[in-house]
């Protein structure tokens, strides 16, 4: 019988605000995945006046390095929690709370296999010499007071039973570009190693009251996909459809939960790039019934939402359902998530990829991220 062993490499761990923190991982073990837990009590205030109102808005990086300079795995926070979804179909269970100071709780998945029940990839850690895991978060001390972390390791077992893997899979922000209106980014992607998925986190200019001034599908506007050096298309139109489709490409919806405190007519992000359904309700932290109805703004599509009015110790409590977690859409997903139906370099020559951002002033300023995952064969 192969089982999965959960081990704490680290527990409760204080982090530095601000900072980075680095682990060295076991010496041995066939390591699936990492299992990151944080919890940090905010500064009173903080998201208050709209933007950033989270803990997962300070996890900027999380890095795997193999060796002292082989990457592993190199993305933000948000699009670890977005893999997750595409790989199991889960919404990471953090707590989205910022009223006084409340405890935020934060939960990230990193991946080695294709989910958390694969048994064929994964990273065999008796491989390498050495392999760091570095957490760096862009907190501060008007935002979080402290941060302590968790690094739970699933190792599978028996080593002897479970034997060698396949490979595991390179995860890594390829590209990162700010956006220019009614431009297109020329984009050929490296021709090392298979591709099992290919993702794009659309993040739209924010305004002054932090809400996106477009959606993400004007910010990346139109795609064009093509394999063999664009001889072969595989996409060419409108990121808009392409959204959608990518919830149908992995089989998940996504539901989110928040509650805000904030000043009225200021956003706040609920964490899905396209909204088709936001529904308020009011929480009360001191046990009166609310003054008002909590009322948001109708019809935000974006992931970015506001309040209409504020009231003392009254918090918006808001559950919200989309397409594309943390603004990020699937570009390509190997059907079956077969090896045999990943993009290879061998055979599909250089894979091309265009983005055109629309013709309009609110498009401009926006940030989009190029994340691909890739088969490296032990």
């Amino acid at each position: 019988m192969i089982y999965k062993r959960r081990k704490y490499i680290r527990d409760e761990v204080t982090q530095t605000v601000g900072g980075t923190y680095k682990l060295d991982l076991p010496e041995r073990g066939k390591l699936q995945m990492l299992w990151l837990r944080f919890y940090a009590p905010q500064v009173s205030g903080f998201g208050q006046g709209g933007g950033d109102w989270r803990l997962i808005d300070k996890i900027s990086k999380i890095e795997v390095i193999g060796n002292g300079s082989t990457i592993i795995k190199s993305i933000t926070g948000k699009v670890a929690q977005s893999i997750g979804w595409a790989n199991d179909g889960i919404v990471a269970p953090d707590v989205w709370k910022n009223y006084a100071t409340a405890g935020h709780w934060c939960f990230i998945p990193i991946y080695f296999g294709r989910d958390s029940g694969d048994t064929e990839y994964f990273l065999d850690l008796a491989d390498w010499d050495s392999v760091e895991l570095q957490i760096t978060n862009t907190a501060a001390a008007a935002t979080f007071s402290s941060i302590t972390g968790s690094v739970v390791a699933t190792f599978l077992e028996p080593e002897a039973m479970v034997g060698t893997p396949l490979g595991y899979f390179r995860t890594e922000e390829w590209r990162n570009w700010t956006t220019v209106q009614n431009a297109t980014e020329y984009l050929s992607l490296p021709t090392e190693l298979q591709i099992r998925r290919i993702m794009m986190q659309v993040i739209p200019d924010l305004d002054a009251n932090f809400m996106y001034e477009t959606g993400m599908w004007n910010t990346a506007y139109r795609l064009y996909l093509g394999l063999k050096t664009g001889a072969v298309e595989m996409f060419n139109g409108p990121i808009s459809d392409l959204m959608r489709a990518s919830g149908y490409d992995v089989g998940r919806e996504t539901i989110t939960t928040g509650a805000a405190y904030n000043t009225a007519d200021k956003g706040f992000d609920m964490g899905i790039g396209y909204t088709y359904g936001a529904v308020p309700g009011a929480g009360s932290q001191d046990g009166a019934v609310a003054a008002g109805v909590p009322t948001i703004e109708a019809v935000q599509t974006s992931a970015t939402q506001k309040a209409e009015a504020y009231e003392a110790d009254m918090l918006v409590q808001m559950i919200c359902k989309g397409v594309c977690y943390h603004n990020v859409l699937s570009v390509f997903q190997a059907l079956g998530d077969l090896e045999s139906n990943y993009i290879d370099p061998r055979v599909d020559d250089q894979v091309l990829m265009n983005v055109q951002t629309r013709d309009s002033a609110s498009a401009a300023d926006g940030t989009i991220r190029v994340i691909l995952e890739r088969l490296v064969r032990r």
